[in-house]
């Protein structure tokens, strides 16, 4: 895992902190030594997070071809850190941790949810991942609205998440 699964501030809730651990995985298999915003949109179009690849489908995202163009784009590294290794997290990333703890705050919610990651991931912008994203259409208004149709929930009816229009 890497380091603690908080922004420094709002803890992450249990959909977010897995998400994390999902890109953790990532950055591992990449070879990696840090964890970027690249390994969150890895993870975001994985079918193990549900919530969130239904909700880029619904939003018109082709989750293949996010994956084939994040391949194309990302470079492997020859770490051999073990998955569960630590990993430090770069710049951008420590950036959209701060903007997704802002959505949350600013929404009142106790933690940071996965909603909130995709939403500072794409505001920050200047990031892989977001641009990534980007390419493929994803917009943070795209997002927004989707969010607020569906109840704050990446995905509608989805149980314990922090949710954007709940509050």
């Amino acid at each position: 895992m890497s380091a603690p699964l908080d922004a420094g501030g709002l803890p992450f809730a249990p959909d977010a902190g897995q998400f994390v651990a999902a890109a953790a995985s990532e950055a591992a298999l990449r070879g990696h030594e840090y964890l970027g915003t690249e390994h969150l949109a890895f993870a975001l179009v994985l079918p193990a997070h549900p919530g969130s690849a239904a909700m880029l489908g619904r939003l018109g995202v082709d989750l293949a071809s996010v994956r084939s163009d994040l391949e194309a784009t990302v470079l492997r590294g020859s770490a051999v850190l073990a998955p569960e290794a630590p990993r430090p997290y770069t710049s951008r990333l420590k950036q959209v941790f701060g903007l997704a703890e802002q959505y949350a705050r600013d929404l009142k919610r106790p933690a940071i949810g996965v909603e909130h990651l995709v939403l500072g991931m794409l505001q920050e912008g200047v990031n892989i991942g977001a641009q990534v994203l980007g390419h493929h259409g994803l917009t943070l208004d795209a997002v927004r609205a989707h969010l607020e149709s569906s109840g704050g929930d990446a995905e509608p009816g989805t149980p314990g998440s922090s949710g954007l229009a709940n509050g």
